[in-house]
């Protein structure tokens, strides 16, 4: 009681004896609403280009593993970068032109895939659909490969660059046909019957590839 009288740590409620607090004695601070730290982005290779940073703390204050993120103008595709990282599902939509009659969207949506590891250690994909945003109705509708033009792969995803490897076309009503007219020519249809799939060829496992 003594030495917090000589630091002067006591004040009276009437006839009783209370100790001083202050901040500055527990390992505490003020939450406030200001970002000092706003990073920008770093090697910026596209006009509107956001930190990763800066959008990772926006989604983790508003989602939890496994929530649905829409980035309706998609950019740089910072959103779908940092929603694939930590565990969020993720939608994406590209303006590409303006028509006469309206707008036309280029849509990426989080498809719904089956990885299956082979007897000799190879990987496999097959897509069962993917869910897209209509942007007519506002709504998340899930779709069929019958709807899916083309999907690719990146057999050696490093997180942040994507490069197509494999490339695979489906959908319905006749597409080899139609690739047949835009092209105006004649296409190896046993080239396009290894093409036209909803399940890629085998390939290595590059996690494993690297751990070697």
């Amino acid at each position: 009681m003594e030495n917090l009288k000589r630091a002067d740590r006591l004040f009276l409620i009437g006839s009783t004896p209370y100790m001083k607090a202050y901040f500055r004695d527990f390992p505490v601070s003020e939450i406030e609403n200001v970002w000092t730290d706003k990073p920008g982005a770093v090697a910026q290779i596209y006009a509107v280009q956001t930190a990763a940073k800066f959008v990772e703390r926006c989604l983790l204050m508003s989602t939890d593993p496994g929530d649905l993120v829409l980035d309706p103008t998609c950019g740089s595709g910072t959103a779908a970068y940092v929603a694939e990282q930590w565990g969020r599902r993720w939608i994406t939509i590209e303006l590409l032109k303006k028509t006469g009659t309206g707008n036309l969207f280029m849509v990426f949506g989080e498809p719904d895939v089956d990885i299956k590891k082979q007897k000799d250690g190879n990987m496999t994909v097959e897509i069962k659909g993917v869910d897209v945003y209509d942007p007519t109705t506002g709504q998340i509708r899930s779709s069929s490969t019958d709807d899916i033009a083309c999907w690719f792969i990146d057999t050696n995803y490093n997180g942040e660059s994507f490069f197509v490897r494999h490339a695979y076309f489906t959908g319905a009503d006749e597409p080899y046909d139609k690739l047949k007219r835009a092209l105006r020519a004649e296409i190896d249809e046993a080239a396009w019957s290894s093409l036209y799939s909803t399940k890629s060829r085998p390939f290595e496992d590059q996690i494993r590839a690297r751990s070697r």
